[in-house]
C-alpha cells in the first residue's frame, strides 16, 4: 500500500477506470478513499468495472475503491504497490513529528531545480526557527526523479553502455574488413567497367548504393531481433 497525495497524477496519470483523488480527501474527517493498481484489478477482482463503490480495509480503516490505474503505471520509489491512499492529515495541529515523508512535485515555468531548493531551504530554516524543539536540525532536499529512481544503477548503466559502444566498434571494425576484402576481390569486375566506360562517380554510386541495401537490411534484421527478445 502507499499513501499518496494523487502522485499518480502529479505524474500526468489518469485511472482508466473511475477518477483520481479529489481536493480535501486527505483530511481527518473525509471518507476513506483507496484507487487500485491495474494488477490488484485484475488479480483480486477480476478486472470487474462494478468494484467501484466496494469497500476494502486496510490497516483496520475502510476505504472506498474509486479507480484503477493504467497497466503501464509503475513507480518505482514505491516499488509494487496494490493500493494507493491519501495521505490523511493529522486533526491535531501541533503535532510536527512527520519528518521522514518524500513528496513529488512538478516545477512552474521558468523554475529551476537550483532555485527550488533554494526556496525549500528558506521554508526550512523559517520552520526550524518557528519550531526549534521539532524542527531544528531538520531540512529539504530537491531532487530530480529520474536521480532518486536511477541514481545509484548509474555506475551499472555507464559500465553496460560502455560494453555496448565497444561491441558496436568491433562489429564496426569487422564489417570495414569484409568490405575491404570484398572491394579487394571485386578489382577485376571494377577494372571491366571502366573499360567500358563507367565513370568513378557512377562506381562510387553504385557503392554506396549497395553499402545503405546492406545496413538497412542489417538495421531491419536487428530492430526485429530487439523486439522480439524484449516481447519474449
Amino acid at each position: 500500500m502507499s499513501r499518496s497525495n494523487s502522485s499518480a497524477q502529479a505524474l500526468g496519470v489518469a485511472p482508466i477506470v473511475g477518477r483520481d483523488f479529489r481536493a480535501g480527501e486527505d483530511t481527518p474527517s473525509a471518507p476513506r478513499t483507496v484507487i487500485l493498481s491495474y494488477a490488484t484489478w485484475q488479480n483480486r477482482y477480476g478486472k470487474r468495472h462494478d468494484v467501484l463503490g466496494q469497500v476494502v480495509t486496510l490497516d483496520g480503516v475502510s476505504n472506498v475503491i474509486i479507480g484503477v490505474l493504467p497497466p503501464d503505471f509503475h513507480f518505482a520509489p514505491a516499488g509494487s504497490a496494490e493500493f494507493w491512499t491519501p495521505l490523511c492529515e493529522s486533526s491535531d495541529p501541533n503535532n510536527r513529528g512527520s519528518h521522514g515523508l518524500s513528496s513529488i512535485a512538478r516545477l512552474n515555468d521558468r523554475v529551476t531545480l537550483e532555485m527550488a531548493s533554494s526556496e525549500m531551504s528558506s521554508i526550512a530554516q523559517q520552520l526550524a526557527k518557528q519550531y526549534p524543539d521539532s524542527d531544528q536540525g531538520r531540512g529539504a532536499t530537491v531532487l530530480p526523479l529520474t536521480e532518486v529512481i536511477v541514481g545509484s544503477l548509474r555506475p551499472i548503466l555507464l559500465l553496460l553502455l560502455s560494453g555496448a559502444l565497444l561491441l558496436l566498434l568491433i562489429a564496426c571494425v569487422n564489417v570495414s574488413g569484409l568490405m575491404l576484402v570484398r572491394s579487394e576481390n571485386r578489382r577485376h569486375e571494377i577494372a571491366v567497367r571502366g573499360a567500358l566506360g563507367a565513370s568513378r562517380m557512377r562506381l562510387i554510386r553504385q557503392f554506396v548504393t549497395e553499402g545503405v541495401m546492406l545496413a538497412a537490411a542489417g538495421s531491419s534484421i536487428g530492430v526485429c531481433a530487439a523486439y522480439g527478445r524484449s516481447s519474449g
